[in-house]
Order: C-alpha cells, then sequence, then structure tokens
C-alpha cells in the first residue's frame, strides 16, 4: 500500500523538476481519487546544443516553434477528443497563438 513518505517523496521530486499540481480538496493518502487534477509544466529554452537562451536565439526559436506546431500542438489537440469525461486544455505563449490561428482557419473553411 502507500504511504505518506512515498507521495511526499513523489510531490518533493515534481517540485524540484518545476512541475506544479493542484487537485480538488478531496484528494488526500486515503482518497487517492480527485475529479480535478490541474498541472503546469514550464519547458523550452535554452534547447539542448545551446549555451544558453540568447545563442543563436533565431534559430532557437524557429527550432522551439516547429516543435510546439508539428509535434506538441497535434498531440494536446488529440486529447479533446478523450472519452471518460476528462478535458484537457492547455495555454501559453506561442502554443495559444497556433490555437488561435488554427481556430480561425477552420472558421474560415466553414
Amino acid at each position: 500500500p502507500l504511504q505518506a513518505s512515498d507521495l511526499e517523496t513523489v510531490l518533493a521530486k515534481l517540485a524540484k523538476w518545476g512541475l506544479h499540481w493542484f487537485f480538488d480538496k478531496k484528494f488526500s493518502l486515503d482518497s487517492l481519487f480527485s475529479r480535478i487534477l490541474r498541472t503546469e509544466v514550464t519547458f523550452g529554452f535554452p534547447l539542448s546544443g545551446y549555451a544558453d537562451t540568447n545563442d543563436r536565439w533565431a534559430e532557437q526559436s524557429a527550432t522551439f516553434e516547429s516543435f510546439l506546431k508539428d509535434e506538441l500542438y497535434p498531440l494536446l489537440h488529440s486529447t479533446k477528443q478523450l472519452d471518460g469525461g476528462i478535458n484537457v486544455v492547455f495555454y501559453g505563449g506561442e502554443l495559444s497563438m497556433i490555437e488561435l490561428l488554427d481556430s480561425l482557419g477552420h472558421d474560415a473553411i466553414v
């Protein structure tokens, strides 16, 4: 069975990695069920192979934008089709702009 120390260890590692999470008020060691889970994941720059954020900024930015547009956005967008009452919401900078342009493009076709 899950012990308090196990849960504390996992949560401490997540916090160390810069991940933040929020559960509904009923979540506890005695009740590992939550109707709501919100998490925030911050990632990005500098990309691997670059010294820092300013190292070849235009190249880094273009590489990251391509990743968001071609890989991450399609993955996140596909989660909107999940069954079981799961609702995945995402946002953030360039990701929000990609979502807006996709929606506008879809509306223009319709």
